[in-house]
């Protein structure tokens, strides 16, 4: 029933999710897009560099920063050499709307968590 389905959907979600954080020395999530910005942290779990970040809207490389704003929530879990790990990123919502977003680790490729999305 539907209700079996959702629940094994949801675990699903939080398995892959917890897979991901585990297999790669990359962490990272999209926490927020409010239709100006988008709003979220990556971190490299084996060094304290800075991550970089990019964006893409259907393919197409949109934009690109550096994860280096405080976080203290992700401090107070990956560590205080961690800190600064957060990003904004201006993105205007009406250039990309209909577009499916990918924000990415820019060594590696590999998507956010919560990434990609769709701007409706």
């Amino acid at each position: 029933d539907k209700a079996d389905l959702w629940k094994w959907a949801m675990n699903w979600l939080r398995y892959r999710d917890h897979k991901k954080t585990i297999q790669t020395r990359f962490i990272g999530y999209l926490d927020l897009f409010d239709g100006q910005q988008l709003s979220g942290w990556a971190c490299n779990r084996e060094q304290t560099s800075p991550v970089g970040i990019k964006v893409f809207a259907d393919g197409q490389l949109v934009a690109e920063a550096i994860a280096n704003l405080p976080r203290t929530d992700v401090a107070e879990i990956y560590g205080k050499s961690h800190l600064n790990s957060g990003f904004h990123i201006a993105l205007n919502s009406q250039v990309v709307k209909g577009q499916t977003l990918r924000v990415v680790i820019s060594e590696t490729g590999d998507d956010l968590i919560h990434s990609p999305v769709i701007i409706n």
